[in-house]
């Protein structure tokens, strides 16, 4: 397949990742993937790193008596879903593009969990940069992240 080919495949599987994604969020996947895989956690390392206390309560950290809500774009699937599609698509063999997004989608939620666990600490230390990291800072590190892991693994794949 061409490039252009690749990248029109590309958009497609993305489009259709997301599509699905949000068709099937309601009323179960929601709770499942930011309640339970993204609020849990981040609640657990941000009270072990952060001076204060933190906990979940459903998809709300709660620090310091602030409340954080978690909703839907904080749980960095979008990412993920990109991810997916640019690993799909590349030209690499089966085996390459199952070890390639096992390890990329682990990266892409460890960097998302730290984001959410550095906006924890920004609404309790630097309010002013809270907005900057959870509107634009964030959400970049946490696309740069994938980005910056596809083409590694995809030159690890080109070297073999």
């Amino acid at each position: 397949m061409h490039l252009a080919g690749r990248a029109l495949a590309f958009l497609a599987l993305f489009a259709a990742l997301d599509l699905a994604y949000l068709a099937f969020k309601e009323p179960w996947l929601k709770p499942l993937v930011i309640d339970l895989l993204t609020v849990r956690p981040a609640a657990w390392l941000a009270d072990a790193v952060l001076a204060v206390p933190v906990h979940a309560d459903r998809h709300v950290l709660i620090a310091g008596g602030r409340r954080i809500s978690v909703l839907n774009g904080c749980e960095g699937v979008d990412a993920m879903l990109l991810l997916l599609a640019a690993i799909a698509v590349a030209p690499a063999g089966w085996r390459d593009k199952l070890w390639g997004a096992g390890l990329g989608l682990s990266l892409v939620y460890v960097a998302n969990q730290a984001r959410i666990v550095a906006l924890v600490w920004a609404r309790l230390e630097m309010a002013a940069a809270f907005a900057l990291g959870h509107g634009l800072l964030g959400p970049l590190a946490v696309t740069a992240a994938a980005g910056l892991y596809f083409l590694w693994w995809s030159g690890a794949c080109l070297r073999r």
